[in-house]
């Protein structure tokens, strides 16, 4: 059923089974490559000076600003990271586990559709990255209009690309390698959900800044949309 909800989304799930589908859901995004994809995105918005500051928009438990501590420090990246999300609950995870791994992160309470309380320019780098599938249409669209306005050198939204062989997939490895029946389903109705790179391009396009947005499919199996400040 697309319109029905995943289990990560449920406020009643079981918090013992959450964080395993959590960790399961962090394994398969190291095991197929997406963590290291998304920095490859990101790299070329870095400043070169200084360390880039990176907001994280709707991560969650942050799982890849997390990862993105461990390779910064593992190739001596000079990077200040901070997730956000609108749900304290699922920040406290992350930040326990940045606690016991002494990872750099910092983690914020933060509406994604209003960045307002923002000062300009106070992050150089704003970043979405499978969470757009959350939103509708309307939503992502003010999203990315609000990262556009904030970001003092540019943008970088990533979502899965909609495909249902590579939905099929994603849920076979949620079975066969985590075990996970709650991971599997919620594979399958995110990928029913994702947009191809023509429709998340459009609704990025749809701002000031259209001239300098692009949008493409990106491996392993991703829609990115990025926009650089000219």
């Amino acid at each position: 059923d697309t319109d029905g909800g995943e289990h990560l989304d449920d406020p009643d799930l079981e918090p013992r089974v959450g964080v395993r589908m959590i960790e399961h859901l962090d394994a398969l995004n190291r095991l197929i490559g997406s963590y290291r994809a998304f920095l490859r995105a990101m790299e070329p918005l870095f400043a070169l000076d200084r360390p880039t500051r990176i907001l994280d928009l709707a991560a969650g438990h942050g799982g890849f600003a997390l990862d993105l501590a461990r390779e910064a420090r593992a190739r001596g990246l000079a990077l200040e990271l901070t997730a956000t999300d609108l749900r304290a609950e699922s920040l406290a995870l992350g930040e326990a586990v940045g606690r016991r791994e002494d990872l750099p992160v910092a983690f914020a309470v933060q509406d994604a559709l209003d960045l307002s309380n923002l000062a300009p320019g106070a992050f150089d780098l704003i970043v979405c990255t499978q969470a757009i599938h959350h939103f509708p249409a309307s939503m992502t669209a003010r999203m990315f209009r609000e990262a556009a306005r904030a970001a003092a050198r540019g943008v970088v939204f990533v979502d899965g690309c909609r495909s249902v062989m590579q939905g099929a997939l994603i849920r076979a490895l949620g079975h066969v390698r985590s075990r996970d029946a709650g991971l599997a389903h919620d594979a399958w109705v995110s990928f029913r959900r994702f947009y191809a790179p023509e429709e998340l391009g459009l609704l990025a396009r749809l701002g000031p800044e259209a001239a300098d947005v692009e949008a493409k499919w990106m491996r392993p199996g991703h829609c990115l949309v990025r926009y650089r400040r000219p």
